[in-house]
C-alpha cells in the first residue's frame, strides 16, 4: 500500500482494448497496473481512432464519445470532454504524451506531465506538408508543468523541436514475464528472425528488406517473420507475412525465432528490445535514436541506412556462440537496467514529488 494515495489520470492516444496499442499503449498499461497494484486510484481517458474511452477499473472500459477521428483532430475534438473527464473525477495528477498532443486544448487545475515519446517530427518523412501537427506538439508540451523523457535522445529532442529541457528522465521498465529464464531455446540449424512493428519508414522495413535480398543469397534456409500492419507486403524468399496478431499468436512466432531485427530509423525508447530479451532473443539494431542506449552493448548496433552492414550484421547473427552471448547479455542487461518494479517506484516517487510541490505552490495550469 502506497504512503500518500494519490489520483492518477492518464490521457492517451492508445491503450488495450480501445484498437491498436503500439509503445505508448503498451507502457501506459503497464505503469497503470503497477500503480493500481500499490493503491493508487487511477483513470484512463483514451482517445482512440474510435472514440474516446475511459476505464477507472482493470479491464472495464466504458465508452463516452463514438467517432472516428484521425490523431491530428483527436486534441481538439475531444479536448473539452477530455477536461471534463480528468476534472470531475477530481485527479491528483496528470499525466499525457506528445504523441497526439491530446491535452494542447486542456485546461487542468492538477498538475500536468507530458511524457515524450517519438514526434511526429521523426515519425514522417513529409513533415514540411504537416507543420500543423508539430505546432500542436510544441504547444501541449509548453503548456505541461513536469515534462518526462524516456531516454536521453528523446531529451535532446526535446531541446531541439520544443526549445525545452526535460525535468525527467526516466527509462522504460519490463514488468512482463521472462520466459526465457525458465526455458533456453533450443540450437537449430536454420535461423529465424523476427521484425515487430508497424511497416512504415520509421521502423526502417525497406532498408531491412533490401539487406534480407542480400543475405538470403548466402543463408537461402533463414526466414524473416514480420509482424504489423502493413500496405504492400513484396514477396522475397524465406519472408513470412503475419500482420496485426494477436499476443498468444505473437509469443507462438517469438518462440520460433532466435534474433530480433530492430532497423528503426528513429526510436525514443525501443521497448521491442526488452519484449526480445524477455524470449531469450538476440538483438540487431539501428544505431540511432535511444537504441543505442537501450541496447548498448547487449546487441550488434548497425548503421542505419546501409543494407549492406545490416546483412553483415545478420549473417553474424547466424554464429551460434556470437547468439548465445547476446542472448545472455540481453538477459542480464532486462534484469538490471530496466527492472519493472524499479520502474514503477521511480514513477510513483515523481508523482508524489509533483503533488507535493502543487499542495506547496502555485501551478501554472492554464486557469490563471
Amino acid at each position: 500500500m502506497c504512503q500518500s494515495m494519490l489520483r492518477i489520470a492518464f490521457i492517451t492516444p492508445e491503450y488495450p482494448g480501445c484498437g491498436p496499442a503500439f509503445g505508448i499503449g503498451k507502457y501506459v498499461a503497464d505503469l497503470v497496473d503497477g500503480l493500481r497494484c500499490r493503491g493508487h486510484p487511477v483513470r484512463v481517458v483514451v482517445a482512440s481512432d474510435t472514440g474516446l474511452f475511459v476505464e477507472d477499473a482493470p479491464e472495464r472500459l466504458r465508452l463516452v464519445v463514438h467517432r472516428r477521428c484521425g490523431l491530428l483532430y483527436r486534441g481538439l475534438l475531444f479536448g473539452w470532454t477530455i477536461e471534463r473527464l480528468v476534472e470531475r473525477w477530481r485527479a491528483t495528477i496528470a499525466e499525457a504524451s506528445n504523441w497526439g498532443a491530446l491535452t494542447a486544448f486542456t485546461r487542468l487545475s492538477c498538475p500536468l506531465i507530458i511524457r515524450l515519446s517519438s514526434s511526429i517530427v521523426e515519425s514522417d518523412p513529409k513533415i514540411p506538408l504537416r507543420w500543423s501537427r508539430w505546432w500542436l506538439e510544441r504547444r501541449a508540451v509548453e503548456r505541461a508543468q513536469v515534462v518526462i523523457a524516456n531516454s536521453q535522445a528523446m531529451a535532446m529532442a526535446c531541446r531541439q523541436l520544443y526549445q525545452r529541457d526535460v525535468d525527467y528522465v526516466v527509462y522504460h521498465g519490463w514488468t512482463g514475464p521472462i520466459p526465457c529464464l525458465d526455458k533456453r531455446p533450443s540450437k537449430v540449424e536454420a535461423l529465424s528472425f523476427l521484425f515487430v512493428g508497424r511497416c512504415e519508414y520509421r521502423k526502417g522495413i525497406d532498408i531491412l528488406l533490401q539487406a534480407w535480398t542480400l543475405f538470403q543469397k548466402q543463408f537461402p534456409h533463414a526466414t524473416l517473420h514480420i509482424v504489423g500492419a502493413s500496405r504492400d507486403r513484396p514477396r522475397l524468399p524465406g519472408v513470412v507475412w503475419h500482420g496485426v496478431i494477436d499476443a498468444s499468436e505473437l509469443e507462438r512466432v517469438r518462440r520460433v525465432c532466435q534474433v530480433q531485427v530492430i532497423p528503426s530509423r528513429w526510436e525514443s525508447f525501443g521497448l521491442v528490445a526488452l519484449e526480445a530479451w524477455a524470449f531469450g532473443l538476440a538483438v540487431v539494431a539501428s544505431w540511432c535514436g535511444a537504441l543505442r542506449e537501450v541496447v548498448g552493448d547487449a546487441g550488434i548496433l548497425v548503421r542505419t541506412e546501409d543494407p549492406v552492414a545490416w546483412a553483415d550484421a545478420l549473417q553474424r547473427a547466424c554464429d551460434p556462440i556470437t547468439r548465445e552471448r547476446l542472448t545472455r547479455a540481453g538477459t542480464e542487461r532486462l534484469l538490471e537496467k530496466f527492472s519493472g518494479k524499479r520502474w514503477i517506484s521511480l514513477n510513483e516517487k515523481i508523482y508524489q514529488k509533483i503533488a507535493a510541490s502543487s499542495k506547496s505552490s502555485k501551478w501554472n495550469t492554464g486557469r490563471s
